[in-house]
């Protein structure tokens, strides 16, 4: 991570990228209804990048949907389950 930021800088920071992605997913969500499609992919949010001019996300994709787990006792902490391997 980045070091060094006072309380105040990261405050004012992490406002203005959540006001960001909350722009990105706006215009992700609206080529998903566009599709006629209820889930949102990855391509959907890759389409609102270049939209905006933002460089293509690499690393991940799928057509499966992601499915996130509340984590316990946190009212707004998400998380994605991995699945569990035997190497027996």
């Amino acid at each position: 991570g980045i070091e060094g930021f006072d309380k105040e800088t990261a405050e004012e920071l992490s406002v203005e990228v959540e006001f960001r992605l909350r722009q990105i997913i706006q215009v992700a969500a609206k080529f998903m209804r566009h599709s006629n499609r209820d889930v949102m992919s990855t391509e959907d949010v890759d389409c609102a990048l270049r939209l905006w001019n933002v460089e293509s996300l690499y690393g991940y994709s799928s057509q499966d949907p992601i499915t996130f787990q509340k984590a316990e006792g946190y009212d707004d902490l998400f998380f994605i389950k991995d699945n569990e391997v035997s190497f027996q």
